[in-house]
């Protein structure tokens, strides 16, 4: 997903129709759905295999109307602590994605940083 306006367009249409639901950061903020870079992308939703299920959907929209396609071997999912390893699993294998492990890193720090902003500044400065 390169370009920018047509997976958010997609991903936008879906949220407003309530088939995709984001993160809050905070109680007052909007929901996040998606985050997208030059060549990485996050998709942001509740884990659930109905909205997995959307979000496939939109990917492979996007695949047939663009002409590009996402690499799912190269892609990562991780689900937030409350969700059951039975369900991440499942998930992961409805996309055909790998499950992130905690100890990953990406562009160099870790994947999964946490709430602690002082470890943060910790493993940046070593």
């Amino acid at each position: 997903m390169c370009q920018a306006k047509g997976p958010s367009a997609l991903i936008k249409h879906h949220e407003f129709k309530g088939k995709i639901h984001g993160i809050h950061i905070c109680r007052q903020a909007p929901p996040i759905t998606h985050l997208l870079f030059a060549n990485d992308n996050f998709l942001l939703c509740k884990s659930t295999t109905t909205e997995e299920n959307y979000l496939k959907d939109i990917i492979l929209s996007y695949e047939v109307g663009s002409s590009q396609a996402m690499n799912f071997s190269k892609s990562f999912m991780d689900f937030s602590k409350n969700t059951s390893n039975e369900v991440a699993t499942s998930i992961s294998s409805l996309m055909g994605v790998t499950k992130v492990i905690d100890n990953d890193k990406y562009l160099g720090p870790p994947s999964m940083i946490g709430r602690s902003h002082k470890a943060i500044s910790n493993y940046i400065k070593n």
